[in-house]
């Protein structure tokens, strides 16, 4: 059995010999040492085993090593950029479904405003100034009942009335607005086989 160790010492030489200026090549392309490391590791092994496939192939080691190593580097930059455009790709992609979703509530928001001010809007004159000034304006039930000049005790009971009948068309609206999403059972032909 051939020994191993002594056919291959021309590659631990060839090694020794470029590692240093290899590493300076490498490094113009990749800035991590870890991806200079691991270039240089790729390429002395692609290149050992191209050698040794055909040792007197006519082919420069110290040429196939750089242009070996050059290759990988652009295939390693190549990869990186892959990477980064589909990470941009997806954070883009999942800031415009949040943006949907905020797009979505807001708009949500705003018809169930809409829908509270029609509710308010529908209140007898008197209740709809009580409650304006209290749940909007943010009045104390004193102050607006010396500024309305009525009762603090017909403050209360106009207030007390707004919101049970906030609540009750509030209610209302649901319910119809439920029925309104529920999707209709499927039909079954009365002469359907079963």
């Amino acid at each position: 059995m051939p020994d191993l160790n002594k056919e291959n010492d021309w590659f631990d030489e060839f090694v020794e010999t470029t590692k240093r200026g290899l590493g300076g090549y490498i490094a113009k392309y990749v800035s991590s040492p870890d991806d200079v490391q691991g270039i240089m590791q790729d390429a002395y092994l692609r290149v050992f085993v191209a050698l040794s496939k055909e040792r007197s192939g006519g082919h420069s080691p110290e040429a196939l090593l750089f242009t070996t190593a050059r290759n990988l580097a652009i295939s390693r930059l190549r990869h990186e950029a892959v990477i980064r455009h589909s990470m941009t790709a997806v954070s883009v992609a999942e800031e415009l479904r949040g943006e949907r979703s905020s797009a979505e509530q807001m708009v949500s928001k705003s018809q169930k405003l809409n829908s509270l001010m029609l509710i308010i809007n529908s209140l007898p004159p008197k209740c709809r100034d009580v409650f304006v000034l209290r749940w909007i304006q943010g009045l104390s039930q004193r102050a607006i009942s010396e500024r309305l000049g009525i009762a603090e005790s017909t403050v209360e009971k106009h207030l007390a009335k707004g919101l049970r009948f906030c609540r009750s068309e509030i209610r209302a609206r649901t319910e119809a607005e439920d029925k309104e999403n529920d999707l209709p059972e499927p039909r079954q032909d009365a002469g359907a086989a079963s």
